[in-house]
């Protein structure tokens, strides 16, 4: 009995020391890392660090956790306050994550998935619902960039992470505010603004599978703010292979070999915005191609 008490009290000691030391580096963060805390992080923390946290920046505990979101009610509400669920996602863990892709961070959020249509074209999916053929609706800083034809948005090397300041994501149904599009979600992608870039960044990146090269992308991104004149360039070049599979045989026994001809991608986009005060603009070129497998060419062969 006095051994089963000794182990209690051990035990009740080390949860204390856990608390105290996890307390401590709270207490201990600069006032940067602290402006870098996600609102999930915030969330987790007691009253009495919040209090700390909220003293340290000089803000009530209401404004450090109520941070803006737009993309469920097409106005700047807090999380708690805008209607339908809503993620965030900020730079930081976009930074943290290593994504090389938007997939990569998109596949963080619960219910976010990707999978592959017959041609090899990789969409999205909400829910466990397939929702490439116009049921997700995509943006970039506001601005619908779904095709017209069938109304869908490729992924795959499609959006360069290193050009996103944040993502906002609707769970679920937005067609009210944002229209058919939005049957399964909404997702907004909000770029580096120029005060964000405060100069000139360029990044690059190459990678190789075994049977194929994988990808070899180019960006540039550049932001200057004079007066009250703010101007950003962000620009994206890249250009690979899907799949290195040498041999993929269908239904009909036909043969493709993907690390040849059947899977190669080619992106090409700028991003452009001017805002000076209450007048802002932005231009947007977004050009995405996938080489078609050829499957209905060697299906009307086979016939």
């Amino acid at each position: 009995m006095k051994i089963n008490c000794i182990v209690i009290l051990f035990f009740l000691l080390q949860i204390k020391l856990f608390c105290q030391t996890d307390s401590l580096n709270i207490k201990e963060l600069s006032k940067e890392q602290i402006l870098n805390l996600t609102i999930d992080q915030l969330q987790t923390l007691s009253l009495e660090e919040l209090i700390f946290i909220s003293g340290k920046l000089g803000v009530s505990i209401d404004d450090l956790l109520n941070q803006k979101v737009r993309v469920g009610s097409q106005e700047e509400l807090s999380p708690r306050e805008t209607p339908g669920i809503v993620s965030v996602i900020e730079r930081d863990e976009i930074v943290k994550s290593g994504a090389a892709d938007l997939i990569d961070v998109l596949n963080l959020v619960p219910g976010i998935a990707f999978g592959l249509d017959v041609d090899g074209v990789l969409g999205l999916s909400m829910r466990g619902i397939w929702g490439l053929e116009g049921k997700i609706l995509v943006m970039i800083d506001g601005m619908e960039i779904n095709e017209g034809l069938y109304t869908s948005v490729n992924f795959g090397k499609h959006f360069s992470p290193e050009q996103i300041e944040r993502i906002e994501i609707i769970r679920g149904p937005g067609s009210s505010l944002y229209g058919g599009y939005a049957e399964l979600g909404v997702i907004n992608i909000i770029t580096r603004k120029a005060e964000d870039i405060n100069g000139l960044m360029v990044h690059t990146g190459f990678g190789k599978m075994t049977n194929a090269w994988a990808n070899s992308k180019f960006g540039i991104q550049g932001g200057t703010v004079i007066k009250n004149t703010e101007l950003s360039v962000l620009a994206d070049f890249s250009t690979g292979n899907r799949s290195d599979q040498k041999k993929y045989v269908d239904f009909d026994s036909v043969e493709y070999a993907f690390n040849e001809n059947y899977s190669k991608y080619q992106n090409t986009s700028f991003n452009i915005g001017l805002r000076n005060k209450n007048f802002a603009a932005r231009v947007i070129s977004d050009d995405y191609s996938t080489q078609v497998t050829g499957y209905s060419e060697n299906t009307k062969k086979q016939i």
